[in-house]
This record gives structure tokens, sequence and C-alpha cells, in this order.
């Protein structure tokens, strides 16, 4: 029996309360003092399919599931057909006992675990409680204390009522009773418990769209308009939610295209603005993109990819739209593109990505993926006492004046060493000034001169300089350059595999050293560079069949990462597809070709 390591699955049809069910166990098990991961699978339906959610829980640091599951709860016959071979050894698979002629066990080395849900359902007061009450019973599988779910549940059902609440207290109740009944007359052996850890740091539960919105409210936000696009579209409703307490505007838009100039709109009035949306979204973004490059008005984008292209597959997770954010819009000119791959570091780059956009007046794109915005994930709870809002070039009354030609024009587009130039809210004196799509003087007014245009182009890009190296330089993990075997290099959500794969490498006698990109625009070439010319080997791993971040790199670099590994199923890499991965790029010093999802060119 193992105490404090489990994996938990639970699954069934969409509509029976399948997420609530993971997310009142995950917060449980996180208030036990665990470090929980939960990863949510569902089909691109409107309505039914077949929806799972698994758990992770460990009491040292985590940030990955893993393919194999030690609890099932089993909502519906089909879960157990879709998942039972992902059980361990003596797994158990709770369930109605009137669902026990339904369904087709295809091993004799997992338990089953019933419960009386019928009788337990006409105490609580309907099907609608079935969920809690097979969390019950869960928790009783792994000696989760039951306070832990019932103050989850007085949380979460809170503004529901008193008698919603004892409701599903009483089923959770008669849950947890009925499998504890089970376990005492001997019908099933726990394999794994839980005993409830103290931790003296802080931590919080939730999604990255979670922490990007957070973020985004402690960064000042104060126009969000968006058009609900999964699997962005959270953002939207957490804005939603607290717009009032936080004194912000929220549009849910007709279209993308009238969330992007909505945004251009607000930043011209001085607001800091933010959007959300998915690959498609963003290809309607793209001309008004273009026209924040040129008028510099500093917008923030978050972009949750997903399958493509087209319509792809709207609820599973890529990385298949990197070379699309940097190069939406026509024309050149600078943007940011950050690519975050955790909530913890989503948290802090979404803050500093409204700084950043503030100093180059310029888009800022936090590329993230389905994976990411879905996921929950244990994290330290984040500091905030160190983050600083800069407005930067966002000029006061007095400051104007300071700005002003001969001619008494204000000097909206003013070429200066940095690229950055003075901005001005709408209405203040001496302020005046023009911003359209047009290329200007740097009053703002439209010109076709050669040598203002030159002028123009070469400040706009000077901007990026501004961004501080510190931001976007290399993330490195693991053994030191010196001792590494190999050079693991990653963006995004795969940082989450990555990571957890470090220590089982060692197991296998492979100390490997991982480099993540938190920034793809500006990259960091010399770290990258450095990297890779020292190290034994290097492999990439991506979830898309091009390798868009390999080829960025060659780009920007000229250096080709001699091993790349995808995967490109619509499912995150796991630990061990990391490890597996690895060991195949040390056997061999060509390309490599290994497993399903390797592409070898």
């Amino acid at each position: 029996m193992l105490t404090n390591r489990l994996s938990l699955t639970v699954g069934g049809p969409a509509g029976r309360g399948i997420f609530v069910t993971g997310e009142v166990l995950g917060k449980a098990l996180h208030r036990a003092g665990l470090w929980v991961v939960a990863e949510k699978q569902y089909p691109s339906l409107i309505k039914g399919g077949h929806n799972s959610m698994t758990l992770r829980a460990e009491p040292e640091r985590i940030h990955s599931i893993v393919d194999l599951t030690d609890v099932l709860i089993a909502v519906d016959p089909l879960t157990v057909e879709k998942h039972e071979h992902q059980l361990t050894e003596h797994g158990i698979i709770i369930l109605d006992e009137k669902l026990v002629d339904k369904i087709q066990k295809a091993r004799d080395d997992t338990q089953l675990l019933t419960i009386p849900l019928q009788e337990i359902l006409a105490k609580a007061g309907g099907l609608r409680f079935e969920n809690i009450a097979l969390a019950g019973a869960a928790a009783a599988a792994i000696r989760l204390p039951r306070f832990l779910l019932e103050d989850v549940i007085r949380q979460k059902f809170a503004g529901k009522g008193d008698a919603i609440i004892e409701a599903n207290l009483t089923a959770l109740r008669e849950g947890y009773a009925a499998a504890e009944r089970r376990i005492q007359e001997g019908r099933v052996r726990r394999t794994r418990t839980v005993e409830p850890i103290p931790r003296e740091e802080r931590r919080v539960f939730l999604t990255t769209n979670d922490a990007i919105s957070i973020a985004a409210v402690k960064a000042g936000v104060k126009l969000v308009a968006e058009y609900p696009m999964t699997p962005s579209s959270s953002i939207l409703h957490f804005m939603a939610k607290h717009e009032l307490d936080e004194r912000i505007i929220v549009k849910h838009t007709e279209d993308e295209l009238a969330a992007v100039n909505m945004l251009i709109g607000g930043a011209f009035a001085g607001l800091r603005v933010m959007t959300a949306t998915s690959g498609g979204g963003l290809s309607l973004m793209s001309e008004g993109v273009s026209f924040a490059g040129m008028a510099e008005q500093p917008i923030v984008i978050i972009e949750s990819q997903r399958a493509g292209p087209s319509t792809g597959m709207p609820t599973q997770t890529e990385q298949g739209d990197l070379l699309h954010a940097l190069h939406t819009g026509q024309g050149d000119f600078p943007r940011v593109v950050i690519t975050p791959g955790d909530p913890e570091e989503a948290f802090y780059e979404t803050f500093y990505a409204f700084n950043i956009a503030e100093a180059i007046q310029s888009p800022v794109i936090i590329l993230i993926d389905k994976h990411l915005s879905s996921s929950l994930q244990s994290i330290p709870r984040p500091r905030t006492d160190t983050l600083r809002i800069d407005r930067g070039m966002l000029l006061s009354d007095d400051q104007i004046k300071e700005w002003l030609d001969g001619k008494g024009f204000f000097k909206r587009y003013a070429i200066t060493p940095s690229g950055a130039s003075p901005r001005a809210r709408p209405g203040q004196p001496l302020g005046m000034h023009v911003a359209s799509s047009y290329e200007h003087d740097e009053t703002g007014y439209t010109t076709e001169e050669p040598a203002l245009r030159v002028q123009q182009v070469e400040k706009r890009q000077r901007k990026l300089r501004l961004v501080p190296r510190e931001r976007y330089a290399l993330r490195l993990y693991g053994a030191s350059r010196e001792e590494a075997d190999v050079l693991i290099i990653s963006w995004g959500s795969t940082k989450l595999a990555v990571c957890d794969a470090l220590p089982m490498l060692e197991q296998q006698g492979v100390r490997a050293r991982f480099a993540h990109i938190p920034y793809a625009l500006p990259l960091d070439r010399e770290g990258l560079v450095e990297e890779i010319l020292h190290a034994p080997t290097a492999v990439i791993f991506e979830t898309n069949v091009s390798g868009q971040m390999r080829q960025h790199v060659r780009r920007e670099t000229g250096i080709l990462i001699p091993h790349f590994i995808a995967r490109y199923d619509g499912k995150p890499f796991h630990p061990w597809d990391i490890v597996q991965g690895v060991l195949k790029s040390l056997e061999r010093k060509d390309q490599l070709d290994c497993c399903a999802y390797t592409r070898d060119e």
C-alpha cells in the first residue's frame, strides 16, 4: 500500500458532473498538503459524449499526469470500457451496484467497489447528486479525510443555498460510508491511501486560464473584449464574473474582428486592454493586429492553441500556431510572443505582458494551449509584493508640453533613441494627434515620403530592445552544462512533462539539462547557441508535426537542433514519452525515428 502517491480518474457522460467530481477531489487532495495535477478530456460536442478527468497527487511537486490510474470512478459502463486498461494492478473501479451486470471487465487483476447509489440518491434528493456520492466513495477508497471534501463542498456551493449544500453533504457522507462498509467487509483492499501532511508555503490550485485572468486584474486591465472560443472561453467567464468588483469593462463581442478593434480603441483611450481567443480567432484579428502595430497601440492577446488546421479538433491540444503568432498581420512591425509553460509562469508573464505592451506600444501575444488552459495544478501562491505597474511613456498634462514641435503639434510618433514615443489620452490639453492605419510623420499625419518612412520603420523596430533580457532568457533546469548527457529543449506546456521526466531519466542513468523557451520573440539567441553548441546532443519536443520552434530557432540562430520528437494526435506529452524519446535520441546520432509520434525528416 502506497501513501500519498496516487492517480485517480473519473469518467462518464457529459452533463453528469464529471468535472465537478474531479475538482472536489482535487481540491481536497490539495488541502491535504499534496501537490495535485488534474487534466480534463472532453469531445467537441454541444451536448453528450464521454468526459473524463484524471488527477495525480504526490508529496513532492509534480507538473503532469501519468497514463496510469489507481482508482477509476465509472459513472457508466462505457467508462470501464475506455479506461480499465489504464488501471494499475489491483486498481479499484467504483460504480453503482446496479451497473455490475452491464459492464464487461477485461482484466482479472482489478477490484470492484460497488455502492447502493440509488438508495443514496433517494436520501440526498435525486440523480444530480450522484457525482458527489461517487466522490465520497472514492475518498473512502483512498482514506482521504471526509471533512476535507465537506469543506470544499461548502465553499463550492456557497451561493446555491443551504438546502443544496446539505443535499450534497448527505450524498457525500452516504457514499463515503457505503464504500467504507465494503472495505471493512473485505470485499475491496486499499492500494493507495492519503495522510494529510502540513505545508509551510501557501499554494493555490487553479488552471492557467485562471492564473492569466488573476494576473490581468492585478496588472490593471480595464477593458476585456472577447468572442468566446474554446479553449480560452473561461477567461471571458472569469472576467465577466468579476467586472463590477474590479471596475472592468467586459464586452462579449459579436466576433473577433470587433474584439481586436475595441482593444485598439481602448488602448488609444489610455486603458490596459486584453482579449483571449484561439487560432481561428487570431486569424480574424490579423488585420487589427497589424493596425495596432502601425498605430503603436499596446494590446495583449491570449491565444490558446488547439489542434488545427481550421476547426480541427477544438477540444484537443497542439502547438501548431507558433509561426502564425510570430507573423500574423501584414508588414513589418514589432510584437512580443510569450510562451509560458505552467500556471505559475503564466501568472507572472501575463502581469509583465501589460508592462511590455506599454513599453513597446505594440501587440503582445501570450501563446498557451488547451492542455494549459483547462488543466488544474497546485502551484506556490504567486508573490505580488514585488510586482510594479509601469505605464511606459503615457504622459501627464505637464509632460505633453515637452513634446510639442514649433507649430504646437504633439509629436505622438517622435523619433527617439529607444523607439518608444510619448502617448497622450484623448482630451488631454495639447495632446491632440492622429492615430491611423497609414504611415505617418512624427505628429501622426499621413506621409509617403521615403525618408520619413525609413525613420518610422526603424523607430518601430528599435522598440523590441526595451524588453528586458531577464524576461526572455532561457529557463534552465536539471543537470549542469558540464555534467549533462543531453540537452532537452521545449516551449509552452511541454515543459510540464519534461520537468517530471528529469528525475525519471536520472533513474535511467541519464543526466539531462532542460532549456525551456519562455519567449519566442524576442528569442534568447545567445543563450540557445551557447547551450546547443556545448551539449553532447540536443533534442526538442513539440506537439506539432513540423517542428515550428525548431524552424524558428534555426532561422534565428543558424543552428538546426539535431533531434526532433513530435506528438500531434491531440494529446500532450507525458513524462514517459519524454524519457523514451531521450533514450532513443542517445542511441542514434542521425535523425530520430521512434514511436508513433516522431517525425523523421
